[in-house]
């Protein structure tokens, strides 16, 4: 193993024969012969009781006896033998490559380490985390494809510099069941910090879901307390519809997803595949900074404490479809045991895991239809949003659409079109959004007043 940057040769030892045998026919040759094929026997019974025991060194004994062994003779393609190496969370742990400690080389500036022919085995170690490993070879295998799960299938390095990347995440999937319970307890618990009460005027409608029913909107006749509660979800079966970020929903390429054959389940705790370390060389520990899975629900109850709804799923008027969404952790972990915050951002774009909580549903909805990424009128134009959560989570989320790509979203809600998205309704606040979009509710006196304070709350100071 060497730096790229240097010219030491490697030592090749492909070409060295094992020494002749010096057993005669003396006889205790057959003896021994039955006590070597009897310790044989039971090395390959102890090497198959280790495979369905331990996962990582199970995953690289089988890569490693069963994986096609690349010739000395193939080629070595330009940057196959060059190796980008990551973890996250960053600075967390160690990588060793065939036993010795390497830098987590990065994308930035980053000089790759050469690997000699072969097998290598990779390990990454990471206390709490159980350890994860594999083995690559150089040259790569003939089918065109990675011996190692953890190698991205297609890589280009920022520098313009060929070579492969391996980049281990870790998930609640290699923590241990106590704390993986420790870890979801202490997210569930920020998010329970974050809920919030308003207030269902007379006469406003909300999106009342029952059971083996479509959801429905009711008219409130009295004021109701509407309580917002987001609920994290770490069930790999569940039957929410969960999205990926960026885009993703397994067949359109996002990282955290819960699709059969993606990298990573988004309900597990996923680090997206656009997130990487800054600067070569060595690299300090940061927190590790997940994408988990949530859902919203709402409780409707009389002024006077009578329950009218209880746990109503956050099913917005643009899609109908109960949806997870994701949340962007900031986890950290000392003597004193697990520390979380919620990412809680406001004024990103379409499917961004930073995006607050409170906007969660409308955010995930507006990019999951395609009727709203445009106008609904001709000439089509297309929209960027952003969107702005009110410090009262309950009270609502404001959407604000102005005309241009995704990379045009509004990080402050200075012009455009208004939406207010409140109890699972999205309403036209100002006359443009009323021009985009003539089939969405009008916004009322009171509604409008919220909006306001929105808007107020993230204008500049001047």
């Amino acid at each position: 193993m060497e730096n790229s940057g240097q010219n030491e040769e490697q030592r090749d030892t492909h070409g060295i024969a094992p020494p002749p045998s010096r057993l005669g026919p003396d006889s205790a040759s057959s003896r021994r012969r039955t006590e070597i094929a009897a310790a044989t026997g039971l090395l390959v019974l102890v090497v198959l009781v280790i495979l369905g025991t331990l996962t990582p060194l199970r995953d690289m004994l089988t890569q490693y006896f069963f994986a096609p062994t690349p010739t000395a003779t193939l080629p070595i393609s330009p940057g196959d033998d060059l190796f980008y190496f990551e973890a996250f969370p960053t600075g967390w742990g160690t990588i060793s490559v065939d036993g010795h400690p390497i830098h987590q080389s990065v994308f930035f500036g980053a000089m790759p380490i050469r690997l000699g022919r072969g097998a290598h085995q990779v390990i990454w170690q990471a206390a709490p985390f159980t350890a994860e490993g594999c083995i690559v070879y150089v040259p790569s295998p003939l089918n065109g494809g990675s011996s190692c799960k953890y190698e991205l299938a297609t890589f280009q390095s920022p520098t313009g510099q060929p070579g492969r990347l391996i980049r281990f995440s870790a998930s609640l999937d290699n923590l241990s069941n106590d704390q993986q319970a420790a870890l979801s307890a202490k997210v569930q618990a920020a998010l329970d910090a974050m809920q919030s009460t308003g207030t269902v005027q007379p006469g406003e409608r909300y999106v009342h879901a029952q059971p083996g029913l479509d959801p429905a909107f009711d008219t409130a006749q009295q004021p109701l307390r509407a309580t917002l509660r987001f609920v994290l979800d770490t069930n790999p079966n569940s039957q929410r519809s969960c999205v990926g970020d960026n885009g993703g929903n397994g067949s359109n390429g996002g990282d955290c997803t819960n699709q059969e054959g993606d990298r990573q389940d988004c309900h597990l705790f996923c680090t997206s595949d656009f997130l990487t370390a800054t600067g070569p060389g060595p690299i300090k520990r940061e927190p590790w900074n997940p994408d988990a899975v949530i859902y919203t629900t709402w409780d409707y109850k009389t002024l006077g404490g009578q329950t009218v709804a209880q746990d109503q799923a956050d099913i917005s008027s643009i899609d109908f479809v109960d949806t997870e969404h994701l949340v962007s952790l900031f986890i950290d972990l000392d003597s004193a045991g697990w520390h979380v915050t919620v990412d809680s951002a406001s004024g990103v774009g379409l499917l961004n895991a930073a995006v607050d909580p409170g906007c969660g549903v409308l955010e995930m909805g507006i990019g999951q239809n395609y009727q709203y990424q445009s106008t609904a009128n001709q000439p089509f134009t297309n929209l960027a949003w952003g969107f702005f959560a009110a410090k009262d989570r309950a009270a609502g989320c404001l959407g604000v659409a102005v005309t241009g790509d995704i990379t045009m979203s509004p990080t402050t809600p200075t012009k455009g079109a208004y939406f207010l998205y409140r109890f699972g309704v999205l309403l036209a606040v100002n006359n443009l959004a009323h021009q985009y979009f003539p089939d969405l509710p009008l916004t009322d006196v009171y509604e409008q007043g919220i909006a306001q304070q929105i808007v107020a709350m993230y204008r500049p100071v001047s």
